[in-house]
């Protein structure tokens, strides 16, 4: 019966010890970062450009202000050979959205960009540049765009060949695109555009080069001595023609007046 009760004893007290230890060690707290990323104003971002221009289909740029709650970053007028045409821009980080009407009232819906592909598409199909990105032209091409050269260009200047492709150009296409100080300035489709502008950046950069060898050269003196020919002076006596127009030497040097005089005897 004793050792019942010890037994007894000896197990409701590592019970206890047990519930106790475990009571000090179920606490238990998880954090995480309380700074949460805020979330997109707008679900403009979740949709791509053939989604945006199905949504805008036949609207008007006064339509697309009012309705977005959200303030444009750019609303400006761009101009291409034939038309201009009104361009409304919202961005936000890297991501951006550009809708394109047209520039006369009512100023209707024509076509929305959401990718660097989309911009050179609208820019090839309407003879535009409606602004494109260093950073967003790398990012989604990667190394489908390689750098063309950059020994005749600027310090802030890249300029890179594609094999292009859009759903107008099915087939790849060589183009080159110039970018000064991280935006695109100039496209060249045609391999001709291309040389065209590469000779005359290089009659360009051969031209300074001349002109900085030029600066370069040691200046010349204000008074170039003339040159060995023998200049005859009137010394003494002459016939009145010669008293008349000659050079007279002032004050001359006695020996050469005595030696004037003997070979006049």
């Amino acid at each position: 019966m004793k050792y019942g009760v010890l037994i007894i004893f000896l197990f409701c007290s590592f019970a206890g010890l047990f519930a106790q230890n475990t009571e000090d060690e179920i606490i238990i707290e998880m954090t995480g970062d309380t700074a949460q990323s805020a979330p997109r104003p707008h679900l403009l971002w979740d949709y791509s450009a053939p989604q945006l221009t199905k949504q805008w289909k036949s609207k008007t740029r006064e339509e697309l202000l009012y309705t977005m709650p959200i303030v444009s970053d750019k609303d400006r007028i761009v101009s291409g050979p034939k038309a201009e045409y009104a361009l409304v821009e919202y961005t936000d980080g890297n991501d951006f959205r550009k809708f394109l009407f047209k520039a006369e009232t009512p100023q209707t819906f024509i076509t929305a960009a959401a990718t660097a592909a989309d911009v050179l598409a609208v820019n090839k199909k309407y003879q535009l540049n409606i602004g494109l990105t260093q950073t967003a032209f790398e990012n989604f091409y990667g190394e489908k765009a390689t750098p063309a050269h950059a020994d005749i260009l600027e310090n802030e200047e890249i300029l890179y060949e594609l094999s292009y492709t859009d759903i107008n150009t099915p087939h790849g296409q060589k183009n080159w695109f110039l970018f000064e100080n991280g935006k695109l300035t100039q496209t060249f489709y045609t391999q001709q555009q291309k040389d065209e502008f590469i000779e005359k950046r290089k009659q360009t950069r051969a031209s300074l080069e001349a002109q900085k060898q030029q600066t370069q050269l040691p200046a010349q003196p204000l008074n170039p001595t003339r040159g060995n020919t023998p200049q005859k002076a009137l010394l003494y006596g002459g016939t009145a023609s010669d008293q008349a127009y000659m050079p007279h030497v002032l004050n001359p040097n006695p020996k050469l007046m005595q030696g004037a005089s003997s070979s006049g005897k």
